[in-house]
């Protein structure tokens, strides 16, 4: 399921933005993508390190968290991507 996202996000990002737009948002897309893809392995084996088994959906449900407040975020503000 996970791997559906990633074409699905450059479709939205292509239906918002157009030109050089486009250019920086698939970039930033693809930055915060390798960030993630660097970064999450590593607090995920922390997590699992510090609390065991149940480290991984102590991690998951912390990362959606964070997803969610940051969608609302952007949903109140009314910031346009």
């Amino acid at each position: 399921a996970i791997l559906g996202m990633f074409p699905l996000t450059l479709a939205v990002l292509g239906h918002h933005f157009s030109g050089a737009n486009l250019a920086g948002a698939t970039a930033g897309y693809f930055f915060m993508n390798g960030v993630g893809g660097m970064l999450g392995p590593i607090v995920c084996g922390f997590m699992m390190t510090r609390l065991g088994d149940s480290g991984f959906p102590w991690f998951m449900l912390v990362t959606l968290v964070v997803f969610v407040l940051t969608a609302y975020f952007f949903a109140e503000k009314k910031l346009k991507l």
